[in-house]
């Protein structure tokens, strides 16, 4: 039989010490030969176990590391919505500042961009969906 990887490998090991374990006890003349292979046995669970713990913490790391992205990924996506929302709601307010401020029509250009062109291109962000607002 051959062994495909050290996973593998690790299991025939651990199959046939079992076999000669047995082997050896069936034998009175070998049975003083059975504590090494003991000692073997053990030392290869022992390190079977560390590598599997370490298997699993690294693919517990990978899954935090894949959770931590998509959260970025939403809070991302979250403040453009916030920003294209707060965008919107200023350009709704501008007629209440022209009324706040009549004679300070620089004051009211002033919370606003000159160029709205971005604000427009933003708000239309497949990332953001038919959720933001449209100007």
């Amino acid at each position: 039989m051959t062994i495909e990887d050290e996973i593998a490998a690790t299991d025939e090991l651990l199959h046939d010490s079992r076999f000669h374990l047995s082997a050896l006890g069936s034998d009175p003349d070998a049975a003083g030969l059975s504590a090494p292979v003991e000692e073997a046995e053990r030392t290869l669970r022992e390190k079977r176990d560390a590598r599997e713990e370490k298997e699993d913490a690294v693919a517990r790391a990978r899954a935090a590391v894949r959770q931590a992205e998509a959260d970025a990924t939403r809070a991302f996506g979250a403040e453009k919505l916030a920003r294209a929302e707060l965008a919107a709601q200023l350009r709704r307010n501008e007629g209440g500042l022209r009324l706040l401020y009549p004679r300070q029509p620089a004051r009211v250009r002033g919370y606003f961009r000159s160029n709205p062109g971005p604000a427009h291109e933003f708000a239309r962000d497949p990332a953001i969906g038919d959720n933001a607002a449209r100007p």
